[in-house]
């Protein structure tokens, strides 16, 4: 499952994509994924998180399945190359831990115990939040190249101030 390693934001708005095309009487459905290279975009340290944007260029097969009988909804079926960035993060300052297993092998990344993933996401050994970057990266948003910007904006108005106080902001 990729339930741990997304961040509850993008965990979130793929649950409200699922129940919108159930609603809508279809689910989609991708295959034939084809990754033709993926390199680093940017990678930045600021506030309390270090990110990691990779721009993945990919091809991947779709198309809607109605939820009623089980058959390809004719019209729906397309195969496009892509370009996305996906952002993952992590707590500015964790490290991983080599000496153990983590997500990726399963694990907790903070006590190293096998996930059994319940409705919090939390580990059910050491009651770690596991989507939230403390302990090991995750993904925090999958954004079309188009859509995407390397650099940051202006910081919004009292930012400075507020870091000022609580360095961990």
């Amino acid at each position: 499952t990729v339930r741990p390693f997304l961040s509850d934001g993008v965990f979130e708005r793929f649950g409200l994509q699922i129940q919108e095309q159930q609603a809508l009487g279809y689910r989609n459905h991708v295959d034939q994924v084809q990754i033709f290279s993926m390199t680093l975009a940017q990678a930045e340290s600021e506030g309390p998180f270090d990110t990691l944007s990779v721009r993945i260029t990919a091809q991947a097969r779709d198309h809607d399945v109605s939820l009623i009988d089980g058959r390809r909804i004719p019209g729906t079926d397309r195969t496009e190359p892509f370009v996305e960035i996906w952002s993952f993060l992590r707590r500015r300052g964790a490290r991983t831990q080599t000496s153990k297993p983590g997500l990726i092998e399963g694990n907790c990344p903070n006590c190293g115990a096998p996930i059994a993933m319940n409705q919090s996401a939390n580990c059910q050994h050491c009651k770690t939040h596991l989507r939230s970057g403390q302990h090991d990266w995750v993904l925090a948003e999958i954004t079309q190249e188009s859509a995407w910007r390397a650099t940051r904006g202006p910081t919004p108005p009292g930012v400075k101030d507020t870091r000022d106080r609580d360095p961990n902001f």
